[in-house]
């Protein structure tokens, strides 16, 4: 995951594969959470996803 900060948005760019630890197994399709440490406060920002 890349997140890039600016004073008016915040963009994350996630990518996709296994979670460490996780089966695989690719019949099922799951979502997971992930948490991002920012450098400071979101406050009025918008979140943005990287395409």
């Amino acid at each position: 995951m890349d997140v890039t900060e600016t004073d008016q948005d915040v963009t994350i760019n996630l990518s996709v594969g296994h979670l460490p630890g996780a089966n695989e197994c690719p019949a099922i399709a799951l979502t997971s959470t992930t948490r991002v440490a920012l450098d400071s406060d979101l406050g009025n920002r918008q979140v943005r996803q990287d395409t």
